[in-house]
């Protein structure tokens, strides 16, 4: 048996670290070795997980094999990409440990449904949330305010203004991007299209 940990982060301000702490910690009470991890950093949980280095963890699962993750959103925001991997982990009879949700899902049918049935929850929660959001910015556009940001103000994208050689250091070190956004004081996204305008960073 083969234990795999897969980590990740979306684009926004967050750490992997946070989720390898917590899942070193699980692997330790029950006496289990991580033998290998995968981390997607600074990428969301929508995209497909194929173009992920999931997709890259799951060609070389095999049978017995062990997947540990933080929580079942880590492997997916989708509820058809959940359901084709809840598929792959059943065919293939390989286990999944979710730590946040206390789920043991095995390699059976069973496990394939609760993995479903939580997706599908999962993304019932986001359609709510974003119906709502859309209902109070119809509301306060509305009642008259204006959305967005002032005119005539800056955008985020220029924090990193006089940063260059810092950024440019930190990657040479091969430091995380979402580390390096967090020490500038930026978003994930913000310093990520800093670095596709700076081609030479």
């Amino acid at each position: 048996m083969t234990v795999y940990a897969y980590l990740r982060v979306s684009t926004e301000e967050q750490d992997y670290e946070n989720q390898r702490y917590g899942i070193v910690r699980y692997c330790e009470y029950r006496g289990i070795t991580i033998n290998k991890e995968f981390v997607d950093d600074g990428i969301s949980g929508t995209i497909n997980f194929k173009k992920r280095n999931l997709g890259k963890l799951i060609k070389i699962l095999s049978e017995d094999d062990l997947v540990v993750v933080s929580e079942l959103s880590r492997l997916s925001r989708s509820m058809i990409d959940m359901y084709a991997l809840a598929k792959i982990f059943a065919d293939k009879k390989v286990k999944v440990y979710c730590i946040k949700e206390n789920l043991e899902i095995g390699n059976t049918a069973l496990g394939l449904m609760i993995m479903t049935v939580f997706a599908f929850s999962a993304q019932i929660e986001r359609e709510r949330i974003s119906e709502r959001t859309k209902e109070a910015l119809a509301k306060r556009k509305a009642d008259g305010m204006k959305l967005g940001r002032p005119k005539g103000s800056k955008n985020s994208f220029y924090k990193l203004k006089g940063k260059e050689r810092l950024v440019k250091r930190l990657l040479n070190n091969n430091i995380p991007k979402s580390q390096i956004a967090k020490k500038c004081g930026v978003s994930f996204s913000t310093l990520k299209k800093y670095l596709i305008k700076n081609c030479n960073l």
